[in-house]
């Protein structure tokens, strides 16, 4: 493939090729060194999926007349007459390529309850590790803050009142503006700068930014939940054995 071989040895081999073509096509002359230069471009970065051997087999087979391509050539062998030739070797390769029987995908099977319960109570052990540290180093490393918030809410781990959640977006409002005044790059910057001129707007408006603040608030939940706990030398593992989430 063109796209594999070394740069130096695709000159060579270029001009190698052209030579090939230019012979079998009858022509007088060779292109010159600007409009080689030019096809080598054009065959880097059009061309990648086709070796050097296929670009010379691809006029043999417009030659004997194997897909409808106009060869005449008029004794100029230039680009556009190039790519109209691979053009329609690529679309006589698709048309006449055996497709492989694709493998049938067999559907998802949805989990088991011994499966459902395996991982529920693999990710808490997990979850309880992670604590632990925690009061150790004074670190919570938790990567995907909402996922952590959405179990724990579902497995009656953590509760949230109304009032409770609208508190916290308020707050991960205030830090979702925080962070937006520090950015770290000169096109974040005037990214950023914009969103907070129509920050209200677009918290409605766009999906994507009110799901960035209510990431921020299950983060902000998640990090007191474990505060709390902590402060209040709470068992962990007792919390989740009264849930239900160990049997």
């Amino acid at each position: 493939m063109l796209k594999t071989t070394q740069r130096d040895d695709i000159q060579r081999r270029i001009g190698v090729t052209i030579a090939i073509i230019v012979a079998d096509l009858g022509l007088r002359t060779i292109p010159d060194k600007l409009a080689q230069k030019r096809m080598i471009h054009y065959l880097l970065n059009y061309y990648q999926d086709l070796s050097f051997e296929e670009i010379i087999k691809a006029f043999e087979l417009a030659l004997v007349g194997k897909f409808e391509v106009n060869i005449e050539h008029y004794d100029s062998f230039d680009i556009k007459y190039l790519t109209k030739v691979l053009n329609g070797y690529r679309e006589f390769k698709r048309l006449n390529t055996p497709k492989l029987p694709s493998a049938e995908k067999e559907p998802l099977k949805p989990l088991t309850e011994e499966e459902k319960r395996n991982s529920r109570i693999s990710f808490f052990q997990n979850l309880e590790k992670t604590y632990e540290k925690y009061l150790k180093t004074g670190k919570l490393e938790i990567i995907l803050y909402w996922l952590v918030y959405n179990i724990l809410l579902e497995n009656s781990v953590l509760h949230m009142t109304e009032n409770e959640w609208s508190v916290l977006m308020d707050k991960a409002t205030k830090l979702h503006k925080l962070r937006l005044n520090s950015p770290k790059t000169a096109s974040q910057k005037t990214e950023f700068i914009t969103i907070l001129q129509n920050f209200e707007k677009l918290k409605y408006k766009y999906p994507f930014e009110l799901g960035k603040i209510q990431n921020i608030a299950k983060e902000i939940a998640v990090i007191e939940f474990f505060k709390n706990i902590k402060k209040n030398k709470i068992d962990f593992h007792t919390i989740i054995i009264k849930s239900g989430s160990y049997e």
